[in-house]
Order: structure tokens, then sequence, then C-alpha cells
């Protein structure tokens, strides 16, 4: 997962844990029940399984916006789920917690760049966010 997703090494804690994540989520063979109901009773959270590493916006509160035009939303790369069912989001090496969050798994990752797209009140055309 970590290869495939582009990620460097020192990522592998959060690839290992989204790795466990889908396993205890996934049918075993001989047991009527996935590994998570089995250790913990209860059905697992009905959180889409994503693609580990690909392209997430995560939405940005209002109060922080500086404009009524800012962007909206912070451009990382998922990393994983947390127990409540809550995404995990790398945002510019630090990871963001939250629920709302739209995920692009359509194509490899794409870092935007800075430039390209300015917090400010200029007329450049900026991505989509």
């Amino acid at each position: 997962m970590l290869l495939g997703s582009g990620l460097e090494p020192r990522y592998w804690r959060l690839a290992t844990e989204a790795a466990n994540a889908v396993r205890l989520r996934s049918p075993v063979r001989g047991l009527a029940v996935t590994p998570h109901k089995l250790f913990w009773g209860v059905r697992p959270s009905a959180v889409p399984m994503r693609v580990f590493g690909c392209t997430a916006y995560v939405r940005k509160p209002d109060h922080t916006r500086s404009h009524k035009f800012a962007t909206v939303a912070d451009k990382g790369r998922f990393v994983g789920w947390e127990p409540d069912g809550n995404y995990r989001v790398l945002v510019n090496g630090k990871l963001v917690i939250s629920r709302d969050v739209a995920i692009d798994e359509t194509g490899p990752w794409q870092p935007t760049p800075l430039a390209a797209c300015p917090d400010s009140d200029s007329d450049e055309d900026c991505p989509p966010v």
C-alpha cells in the first residue's frame, strides 16, 4: 500500500493501520462473521473502503477562511480511518482528522502548485477544489 501510494517510507505506520482496518472488515473463509465482529462483538462501521494515498479534499471551517472567495478545502492524501469513522488525511505533512472529506479515487495524486492557486484576490485560474 505504501509503495503503491507513492508516500514516503516515514508514513509506514499509517499504511499498516489502514491495511489492518481493511483486513479486519474483510470476510474470512471459515468464519460466518468478519474478524471485526468476532473481536469486538459489533459490526464494523459502514465507512466505505478507499484507495490509500488517493487525493482527498478536507473542508475548511467557515471561520478559518480569510474571505468569501477563499478556497473551501485543503488538498491532501487519504491515509486511513479513525475508529469513529472519521477520515485521516495528510495535508502538507500534517495529519488532519475530519468527517467533511471529499475523496477522488479516479487518478493518481497530483500536488497543486502553490503559485497556481493563491489564496488572494487575484484573477488567476485555479484548479477546482
